[in-house]
């Protein structure tokens, strides 16, 4: 049994910080990733997400990250990292 839900965590984490300081565009494209993670059945229907979230490290720069946003998304970088 797989488990996401360390990443989950984490990437709502992201998002509620990503949506205080009203970056709402980038928090969507993660909140959409959270909704794809909740309805896969396995790990490989988790493949695409998890590509997504391991090669979007300058993700952070085009969106202007702060300290703390950089923080919260290498904890999401990780967390991806140990499911692929």
């Amino acid at each position: 049994m797989f488990s996401t839900k360390n990443l989950t965590t984490a990437l709502e984490e992201l998002v509620s910080d990503l949506d205080a300081s009203g970056k709402q565009e980038t928090a969507k494209s993660f909140r959409d990733i959270i909704v794809k993670l909740s309805e896969a059945e396995s790990i490989d229907s988790c493949n695409e997400s998890l590509e997504k979230l391991t090669n979007s490290g300058a993700i952070s720069q085009y969106a202007n990250f702060s300290y703390k946003q950089d923080e919260l998304f290498d904890v999401v970088f990780d967390e991806a990292k140990k499911l692929k």
